[in-house]
């Protein structure tokens, strides 16, 4: 769900699973769709598509449903996920990724992200998974020190969104290793907080 470019859904299909990647771009959608072709991925497919309205596009049943950074997007989050809940087969499993409404943000890049809420409270999501029919039976979070923050604040030093990409690009081999060795040291509460939840 809000597959983007399909980073995750080659990684699936690439381990043998059949994959439907759902994104409202459909640049995006095009995109991930001409480098399936040409790496010959069967089992994988994008479709341009709005998730509120996962019902309507007859898709069938799952396995797994993967939720990551898409549902802070939605404003009846709720309705979206008793949509994905009815979706998945009994005992089917069910990944969310989520920012921490406690992290710290630069406005103008959350708004032009187009997030209608600044995120969840990490102890409070079990609670909203379970009201919709999900049973949270893992959860962890990454990112304690905030370091996702600095990565994009030090991005933002030059002007111009092009250069700022690259930078951002540039600077992520010196930010992601520190994000996974902090997130394996320390043990708190992070900036984005991750669940695996199952239908029963």
């Amino acid at each position: 769900m809000g597959c983007g470019v399909g980073d995750l859904s080659f990684i699936l299909a690439d381990r043998g699973a059949d994959v439907i990647g759902l994104e409202l771009d459909p640049q995006k959608v095009d995109c991930a769709n001409r480098v399936a072709k040409r790496w010959h991925f069967e089992g994988l497919r994008f479709l341009a598509a709005d998730v509120t309205k996962l019902e309507e596009m007859g898709l069938g049943q799952f396995d797994a449903i993967f939720c990551v950074a898409l549902l802070e997007h939605i404003q009846d989050d709720v309705a979206l996920l008793r949509q994905m809940q009815r979706m998945l087969r009994p005992a089917g499993l069910f990944v969310l990724e989520v920012p921490s409404a406690l992290r710290k943000t630069i406005p103008e890049v959350e708004a032009a992200d187009g997030h209608v809420r600044p995120g969840y409270i990490f102890d409070e999501v079990p609670e909203l998974l379970a009201s919709t029919g999900l049973r949270a039976v893992n959860q962890r979070s990454v990112d304690p020190l905030g370091l996702i923050y600095r990565w994009f604040a030090s991005s933002r030093i030059i002007p111009g969104k092009k250069a700022r990409r690259w930078l951002f690009a540039a600077l992520a081999p010196i930010f992601i290793p520190l994000i996974r060795l902090t997130s394996a040291l320390i043990k708190r509460p992070g900036a984005e907080l991750c669940f695996l939840a199952v239908k029963d």
